[in-house]
């Protein structure tokens, strides 16, 4: 007893790269996880019991530390050292009994710390402020060297200071930074200049420039958000959706990532290609005739589809490297006819608007407007007729399908119907 039956196989290859349209940047601060060991030199600008505020030197050795963050800005720890001096002159009072000191330069020291926050205007320009604490010592004397304690009083030449500070950072490579900056200092005492007159406390300036230094950090090769010691993908392309683990999103887990995927909805257990240039995973067309021709049916029908692009649609062949189905006659079994997406040396396309390969979409199409009833022949021509102008306005290259048979069918298949 012969047994008649139709089997309609549809194999869809996939290589192609494109970037994500609902990608998330997971970009790492630039300072993420950094040290920063910095040297700065410049002014000080104080306002004192002196009549005139004078300009002197202040230099300044400091160590950052950046948290981790994938936003644009960091919240970092700093300390610091600095000694320099303030100056002035012009007298600190008009009556000669209270003092006939015509200048100060009081040598200071300081040492402290606090929080600084860096926000990324990009990666290599950074505006940031600073708050923080110092323990100071200063020691007033006037311009020739004499300790100044004009009125007697004994005073302690330590105090606690507050700082606030603002200033740009402009990263020169990844390890080499040059720094702007200037703050004011204030401490809740009148005799930086070795006097204690009127009612308000003396304070002063500084602005300063120099480099900074950086080491450690966060390591992120790809630029996908996941840490290297913790990415499981490392060499993930730029602009790709990941995972917690830092592989390409896959929503039809079919083993080809969205970003790769031009069939990103491909039902479970339909076969695909990983790769146009690996065929690892490929299955051979030979193998595919073989099996579906070994049974016992009066005749065999296969639809087969290359659904990829080799990621530069508008070069060459072989530039394109995909993967190009070729319905070899002496493979084609006895009974067997083969629709194939493409013809010759051509390469199949997707069709992304419809979400399906182009081939596919008008297959489905042709056999839910007729239901299935219509001849083999009449198949062939929409579908060479559609397919191929469609991938000219589409795509921008020739995509012709073409159908086989085998030495047994010979033509009779043109009068074969789908139901």
């Amino acid at each position: 007893m012969n047994i008649g039956y139709l089997v309609f196989f549809v194999l869809m290859f996939t290589t192609h790269s494109f970037t994500q349209s609902n990608y998330d940047a997971k970009i790492f601060h630039p300072f993420s996880g950094k040290f920063a060991l910095s040297i700065e030199g410049g002014i000080t600008y104080s306002r004192t019991d002196f009549k005139n505020d004078g300009i002197d030197y202040l230099t300044r050795a400091s160590l950052d530390y950046y948290f981790p963050t994938l936003s644009s800005g960091t919240i970092g720890f700093k300390v610091f050292g600095g000694a320099g001096y303030i100056t002035g002159d012009g007298y600190a009072s008009a009556e000669p009994e209270i003092s006939n000191v015509e200048n100060f330069q009081t040598l200071i020291y300081s040492f402290g710390g606090g929080v600084t926050y860096t926000y990324a205007v990009s990666e290599s320009f950074l505006p940031y402020i600073f708050g923080g604490i110092s323990y100071l010592y200063f020691d007033p004397k006037d311009k020739d060297g004499n300790k100044l304690n004009p009125l007697g009083n004994p005073f302690s030449p330590n105090e606690v200071m507050l700082i606030g500070e603002a200033g740009l950072k402009f990263l020169l490579s990844e390890d080499l930074g040059f720094n702007l900056n200037s703050g004011i200092n204030y401490l809740n005492a009148d005799k930086l200049d070795g006097y204690e007159l009127g009612t308000d406390n003396d304070i002063y300036f500084h602005a300063l420039a120099g480099f900074s230094y950086y080491f450690g950090g966060v390591k992120d090769r790809d630029g996908d958000g996941i840490r290297d010691e913790y990415d499981q993908c490392p060499d993930t392309p730029p602009r790709v959706t990941v995972d917690e683990f830092g592989c390409p999103i896959d929503s039809d887990k079919d083993n080809v990532p969205d970003y790769a995927d031009e069939c990103p909805n491909t039902p479970i257990n339909i076969p695909v290609d990983v790769n146009g240039t690996d065929l690892t995973y490929a299955v051979k067309l030979a193998d595919v005739y073989k099996k579906l021709t070994e049974n016992p049916a009066m005749r065999v029908t296969a639809f087969i589809d290359a659904c990829f692009s080799g990621g530069a649609r508008n070069q060459g062949l072989v530039a394109l490297r995909g993967v190009k189905v070729r319905p070899k006659e002496e493979l084609v079994g006895s009974n067997l006819v083969v629709f194939t997406s493409s013809s010759g040396d051509e390469s199949s396309a997707a069709y992304k608007e419809m979400k399906h390969g182009l081939f596919t979409y008008y297959l489905l199409k042709k056999l839910q407007i007729t239901k299935g009833s219509c001849t083999y022949a009449e198949l062939d021509e929409y579908l060479r007729k559609e397919v191929s102008v469609t991938s000219l306005v589409v795509n921008k290259r020739q995509q012709t399908p073409q159908v086989v048979g085998g030495p047994e069918v010979g033509d009779r298949w043109k009068e074969w119907k789908i139901k």
